[in-house]
């Protein structure tokens, strides 16, 4: 005796019966103990499956809010990513400007130039321009990626013009460390000095670190990477960092007190920059706009520089993506060497001649 021929998308198994129906490339399944109930399963889940596909072809017709394309952004991309904190004041700056109720296919390359003339009346530097490009980047390639926009407008980011980098003196290093600890504020002393013999940027990086980034047996510091518009690129690593004999006690401490939870959960960088803050103004550079956390970095990558270093080894020690911003701290010293040079123009009645027992010692 044959058996009945089953509905297509019904098969039988062992004593229920199995579902399955795709519509559009979505596929439900579910199971049944009789061919009936099957056979009703069948048609709810086709119904369920039309309702969606209608449901999806509205929003397709309707598009997209930029509203919508930034939540879904936020929750895919930086919700948990170290760089969420300054995402989201990326995010405000779109949400200040743009009607979040308007469709993204609406943002046009005028919207994107008036928007960046905006920012710089406000005062906002090319770097911090572009930061605030790149988010709302992201933001319309998520909608490109659902269907709802075919192509982006092209982004008129800014020129990084290189100007006179700050970087800090041994002397203003030792000032800034004693005036923290004479001040109270030891965690804030302790994060500065990891600064500028690391050379990691403060928020995304440092004050980020958790104890396994950490291990002291190689003694080397995983920083993990960073795209183009602040996600946190999956986890991955993108350089290791020894640990400066000058900072590894502070590791040591602090990765013993916190295994391997946050190692800075005593400083956010609202703290540490109001400690920062307050040390300069009692060493009487208050009125130094330049001189700033960040400066520690530049401090980091220019002592490299001053005494050597390669330009790939500061680029992979920097976490640098393009050699020409490493480039920048190997001329800075070059016109520091050019300095030195211009001593000997002109200098023949300067001479200065070494007495016999001072130049034995260079035979």
């Amino acid at each position: 005796m044959t058996k009945p021929k089953l509905p297509r998308g019904i098969r039988q198994r062992g004593k229920s019966f199995q579902v399955s129906v795709t519509v559009g490339g979505t596929r439900r399944t579910g199971t049944a103990k009789t061919l009936d109930e099957a056979k009703l399963l069948r048609s709810k889940l086709l119904v369920s499956l039309d309702e969606g596909e209608a449901k999806t072809a509205r929003r397709q017709r309707r598009g997209m809010t930029l509203k919508e394309a930034a939540d879904l952004t936020w929750d895919r991309h930086w919700k948990n990513s170290r760089s969420a904190n300054n995402q989201w004041q990326n995010l405000k700056a779109v949400t200040r400007y743009f009607d979040m109720g308007q469709q993204v296919s609406a943002i046009t390359q005028s919207d994107l130039y008036q928007w960046v003339a905006d920012l710089e009346r406000q005062g906002n530097k090319p770097n911090t321009v572009n930061r605030k490009l790149a988010c709302l980047s992201r933001i319309l390639s998520t909608a490109e990626e659902e269907g709802h926009l075919k192509g982006k407008p092209r982004f008129p980011r800014r020129e990084i013009v290189p100007g006179r980098m700050r970087v800090m003196s041994d002397q203003e290093e030792a000032d800034m460390l004693a005036t923290l600890e004479q001040l109270g504020h030891h965690s804030t002393a302790e994060a500065v000095r990891c600064l500028i013999y690391t050379g990691l940027r403060v928020e995304s990086e440092l004050l980020s670190q958790v104890g396994r980034d950490v291990d002291l047996g190689a003694e080397t510091i995983a920083v993990y990477g960073r795209t183009e518009d602040g996600s946190s690129n999956k986890g991955k690593v993108s350089r290791v960092v020894p640990i400066s004999d000058k900072v590894f006690d502070i590791y040591r401490d602090r990765k013993r007190r916190y295994k391997e939870g946050q190692l800075w959960p005593d400083l956010s960088y609202q703290s540490l920059r109001r400690n920062w803050t307050e040390a300069k103004e009692v060493l009487g550079l208050g009125g130094d706009e330049q001189l700033v956390p960040h400066t520690c970095r530049h401090t980091f990558g220019s002592r490299l520089a001053r005494r050597g270093a390669t330009p790939w080894e500061i680029k992979g020690l920097m976490g640098h993506t393009n050699l020409n911003t490493t480039m920048i701290y190997i001329h800075l010293f070059a016109e520091h060497y050019r300095s030195a040079i211009s001593l000997l123009d002109g200098a023949d009645d300067k001479v200065v001649r070494l007495d016999a027992e001072r130049a034995a010692r260079f035979m």
